[in-house]
């Protein structure tokens, strides 16, 4: 189990959460997860931003609200 570590009053992290750590956030009233691994791929450039957007898509995921992050993220030409 993962442990949830408390950074402001509404900002808490974690390493990588399994199902129980799922559960166990929803009971503890947490409403939003991010998970940092599509961000990595566009830090790392092994995706572009509307590569990643659209995969996610492809997964049943919408991304489209992350771009701006993707695009900051990503590699620069």
């Amino acid at each position: 189990m993962s442990e949830f570590k408390r950074v402001t009053p509404d900002f808490t992290v974690a390493a990588q959460l399994g199902a129980d750590d799922i559960a166990r956030a929803a009971a503890e009233g947490y409403t939003t997860i991010i998970v940092n691994r599509a961000l990595a791929q566009a830090l790392v450039g092994s995706h572009t931003p509307d590569e990643i957007i659209a995969l996610a898509q492809k997964a049943g995921y919408d991304l489209s609200g992350a771009r701006g992050a993707l695009e900051t993220l990503a590699p620069k030409a």
